[in-house]
């Protein structure tokens, strides 16, 4: 009983670090960052890192980093305490010679065993969860669900770096309704909302040195530095 309460539980642990990770990614952070993020914040290690100047400096992503705080820690002590009671050898067997029981497996043995399918239960799952193309269908599935139900809105934007008064270098995607389709990366409309346009990605390509007339197209990505909040205000919708 308590071996299948330990792998209930570490199915809902996986499912939750992958949800954390997919939301952190639907407000524009890049997929590798996204899952080292939610995993840092999932189990409370490693969150000191350079990369997480992006949580701390959004509120949204404050938010995510903080129900997974909390959904961690409890889960983690649920995962141990199960852990604990399944290594425990259970009062009946102990104490109660059954003699086809004992044919079948000594009950010494039985800690051992749980231990051995708690490994394997947690091998196959992080490979099911986490490496495997169910793995993508899954996130792919969780992605779609979280965008329907309005729960988190994607955001076309990728921060690269971000200082403490709020300058970044970001990458920001041009949609159908955004402020600056068709609009000259030489208009003065980036000036006056102090946005630097350092390069344009188009079609995987990178334009670097574009010539001032070059009109921004519907799926461009324009590689800029600016203030995070001008540059969410100017170019987003």
């Amino acid at each position: 009983m308590h071996v299948l309460m330990f792998m209930i539980t570490i199915v809902i642990l996986f499912i939750v670090a992958r949800i954390g990770a997919i939301a952190f990614e639907l407000t524009g952070l890049k997929l590798h960052i996204s899952r080292f993020q939610a995993l840092s914040c999932f189990t409370n290690t490693g969150f000191s890192t350079k990369e997480s100047e992006l949580i701390v400096s959004s509120h949204q992503r404050r938010k995510i980093a903080s129900v997974l705080m909390i959904i961690g820690y409890a889960g983690f002590v649920s995962l141990i305490a199960s852990f604990v009671n399944a290594m425990k050898l259970p009062e009946h067997i102990e104490n109660t010679s059954v003699t086809f029981l004992n044919f079948v497996f000594p009950a010494n043995l039985l800690p051992s065993i749980n231990l051995a399918l708690i490994l394997f239960f947690t091998y196959i799952s992080y490979k099911v969860f986490f490496s495997s193309k169910l793995a993508d269908r899954l996130t792919e599935l969780l992605k779609n669900r979280l965008i329907k139900r309005g729960i988190f809105a994607p955001i076309h934007l990728e921060e690269f770096m971000i200082t403490s008064k709020g300058h970044c270098i970001a990458n920001v995607e041009v949609c159908e309704n955004s402020f600056v389709l068709n609009k000259e990366i030489g208009d003065p409309y980036f000036r006056d909302c102090g946005i630097s346009i350092l390069a344009i990605e188009r079609e995987g390509e990178i334009l670097a040195n574009s010539p001032v007339n070059t009109k921004l197209c519907l799926g461009d990505k324009i590689i800029c530095s600016g203030k995070i909040e001008n540059i969410k205000k100017s170019i987003l919708i």
